[in-house]
């Protein structure tokens, strides 16, 4: 696949690419050929009859809020899939609820723990981890985004029940 591109609103993805023209052994595809597309890991589309170099949109609405993975293969005649060109994770279907924690860390933070001590005080929405500051909307209803650069290994969080590891 060339020009390969994702955007997203927040109802629903939209993928475009030009179909390949050559295999990968460099002879020409002369048939038609197909794309199989994944959400979540799991076959969301599949598209048969799609001419080589020509150029497809493929647009998903989304079922609900929340987080998608997708990833695209073109086939063959018989059905045969090539290499799963995986895309980046998209937030759709609305704005995140909650709180993110955006993690430069090597050695992330434990979402857990961070969970754990939130619920003690009483906090019950969504909790949301990521190292990509693309992957949700920071905009609209999130009540916090702490971001969190390095953590030493016996960094601790104290919260009302005592104090937990930040890292497992």
């Amino acid at each position: 696949m060339l020009n390969y591109s994702i955007s997203d609103t927040t109802t629903h993805v939209i993928m475009n690419w030009d179909n390949p023209t050559m295999m990968l052994d460099s002879t020409t595809i002369s048939s038609t050929i197909g794309a199989k597309i994944y959400r979540n890991d799991s076959l969301n589309a599949d598209l048969p009859g799609l001419l080589p170099g020509a150029p497809v949109q493929f647009d998903d609405y989304l079922p609900g809020t929340g987080n998608y993975r997708y990833a695209v293969s073109v086939c063959d005649v018989q059905g045969r899939e090539g290499i799963r060109r995986r895309t980046a994770r998209k937030w759709g279907g609305g704005l995140p609820e909650g709180i993110v924690i955006w993690t430069l860390d090597p050695n992330p933070v434990s979402r857990n723990t961070l969970v754990q001590n939130l619920n003690q005080m009483g906090y019950t929405k969504p909790v949301f981890r990521t190292s990509d500051p693309n992957e949700y909307e920071l905009t609209g209803d999130v009540d916090a985004v702490f971001v969190f650069l390095g953590v030493r290994p016996n960094a601790y969080l104290l919260g009302n029940g005592g104090s937990n590891r930040l890292i497992n």
